[in-house]
């Protein structure tokens, strides 16, 4: 645990190096989600004039979708921050000497997507947050808070077990991103992050228990703006802890195959 904690301070840092490096880039990766939370805020009127508060259970609007709008960046973090880091290595050449390292290669994998997942929430996604609280200020307490940032977290994990297995992905396939851009789509539009659940065909509903962001995003909206659930509370919860779970046995299994596969055939050629 020792060495995955000094590993994570150094993807940490070299990655707050990478990032301060270009001030441009910097500025207005600081800037654009409050820009974001503007264009979205032009869907308030939308959802009063349909009666929207009468199904979500919340008539807070602002902080409905600034939440969901929260979790755009770590879903893509989660999702391709590994693989990205792979893709490079492999155009660099630098996989062979990662790879040859006495360190676990799932934990290499795993402080490089964390490291982007904290600097992300640091410098980019507390702007989202920051609007989300101040606007919920009425419904939000103490104990809400606390629970809706676990719920927070542990879809962020649970997302990052999908990144580890796109990795391996990227070892063994080189380029995938059409796949991730899929990915990304039907994270967006099948987990109520935009459109609220309640309103679509109930196939898309049973559909969206198999991603995680589904109950993360719904537990965190329900604890901080009192909202309705889309299913009962302890089913959620009992959810979102096995597709944890799951997700981790997967996301170690088929690393670790990968991991072999490519140390007997070499990274290119594998």
């Amino acid at each position: 645990m020792s060495n995955f904690l000094r590993l994570l301070e150094y993807m940490t840092w070299r990655r707050f190096i990478e990032l301060t490096r270009y001030r441009a880039n910097l500025v207005a990766g600081i800037t654009s989600p409050l820009i974001w939370s503007a264009a979205f805020f032009l869907l308030v009127p939308f959802y009063s004039r349909s009666g929207m508060s009468s199904v979500i259970g919340t008539s807070n609007y602002g902080a409905y979708l600034v939440l969901g709008l929260s979790m755009i960046s770590f879903q893509s973090i989660a999702l391709w921050s590994g693989a990205n880091n792979f893709t490079w290595e492999l155009t660099t050449g630098l996989i062979d000497y990662s790879f040859s390292s006495p360190i676990s290669k799932y934990a290499y994998i795993e402080a490089v997507i964390v490291s982007d997942a904290v600097l992300s929430l640091v410098v980019y996604d507390s702007p989202f947050l920051a609007v989300a609280f101040l606007l919920s200020a009425r419904t939000l307490s103490l104990s809400g808070f606390a629970y809706g940032m676990i719920a927070y977290g542990l879809t962020i994990v649970a997302l990052s077990q999908i990144g580890v297995a796109f990795s391996a992905l990227t070892l063994l396939y080189k380029n995938v991103s059409n796949v991730f851009e899929f990915i990304n789509m039907a994270f967006q539009f099948l987990t109520g992050m935009i459109i609220p659940l309640q309103v679509l065909p109930d196939f898309v509903r049973d559909a969206s228990v198999f991603i995680p962001l589904t109950f993360g995003i719904d537990l965190s909206r329900h604890y901080v703006l009192l909202s309705s659930t889309i299913f009962p509370i302890d089913m959620e919860w009992l959810g979102l802890g096995l597709q944890l779970a799951s997700l981790l046995l997967a996301s170690t299994l088929v690393f670790r195959f990968v991991e072999r596969k490519a140390r007997r055939n070499g990274f290119h050629y594998v």
